[in-house]
């Protein structure tokens, strides 16, 4: 919804894979890497299944296990969460969710889509619970303010050259799920 309250439109929808994943298929990341409000692409491979993880939560700085993950072999870097891990078809196949560091040889990691569809009915309805946390909200190529109205989330301003950038939001738009 722009700032005048009309619905938004001329956006595509990303396209959820509909095939079973497998080791060898391709596995490109798309993100924002390393915040620049750049979108770039890492191309790569599925180079596993199923993947555990011990990372370090970035608010808490606590150890956390992340289980059932896609592993690829693209260059995943910072700023990239939360991006699409999508396939040859252009198929989205996982979320962008951690990377390996301290080598040359990056390492990334995606939650399937399937869980995170999974992971975001259980958010919309209003689920929570100690495996349901929110934490710190997506880049976009806009900021949002620090306030929410009870009908959505205010814009505070769109980001110089982002996908965003002249397109009927700007700032005081408020977003609202549909």
């Amino acid at each position: 919804v722009d700032s005048g309250g009309a619905n938004v439109t001329g956006r595509t929808t990303a396209r959820l894979q509909a095939g079973t994943l497998s080791a060898g298929d391709a596995g490109i990341s798309v993100g924002n890497a390393e915040g620049t409000g750049d979108r770039v692409a890492a191309s790569g491979t599925v180079t596993a299944l199923n993947q555990s993880i011990t990372v370090a939560n970035d608010i808490t700085g606590a150890d956390e296990n992340l289980t059932g993950l896609i592993e690829t072999d693209a260059d995943v870097v910072s700023g990239d969460s939360g991006g699409p891990l999508i396939d040859k078809r252009g198929e989205v196949t996982g979320v962008v969710t951690a990377a390996s560091s301290g080598s040359r040889n990056i390492t990334g990691f995606a939650v399937p889509i399937t869980t995170a569809v999974s992971i975001a009915k259980k958010i919309v309805d209003g689920e929570a619970g100690a495996s349901l946390v929110s934490g710190l909200q997506a880049f976009l190529g806009g900021e949002h303010a620090t306030c929410q109205t009870g009908s959505g989330v205010v814009i505070s301003r769109i980001m110089a050259g982002s996908e965003w950038a002249g397109t009927v939001l700007a700032g005081g738009a408020t977003l609202r799920a549909a």
